[in-house]
């Protein structure tokens, strides 16, 4: 069964898959999310495809973006259009191409336990 926290936003035409978790995230419009894949404290632009058993906590994934199965990224910044390979393992790291501007944004947290997104 898919989780969606009540402090998360799901965009218009975003398919998610069986058995994922989302958390304190903000999921844009037409995004795909594959099984078994965890979203917490992140912002997930549009049109971006997540594949199966994808791990990201507090990521912020650019529009037309593709996350390869069996990813696991924490605190990353991906660029538009960025593929990230299958596998991966990163963290703090800011993931772009020559081609392709990173949006920079802070997830902070207040101490009632709300959180936000600043840009």
């Amino acid at each position: 069964m898919t989780q969606v926290g009540k402090c998360s936003r799901v965009g218009e035409g975003v398919q998610i898959a069986e058995k994922c978790g989302l958390k304190r995230s903000f999921i844009g419009n037409g995004v795909k999310v594959g099984p078994h894949s965890k979203i917490t404290d992140c912002v997930i632009m549009d049109d971006v495809i997540i594949e199966d058993n994808v791990t990201l906590n507090n990521c912020v994934v650019c529009p037309d973006a593709v996350i390869r199965s069996k990813s696991n990224l924490k605190d990353c910044r991906v660029s538009s259009k960025y593929e990230v390979a299958g596998g991966s393992e990163l963290v703090n790291e800011s993931l772009n191409s020559d081609n392709h501007d990173i949006m920079s944004f802070n997830i902070c947290r207040h101490s009632d336990g709300d959180s936000c997104q600043s840009k």
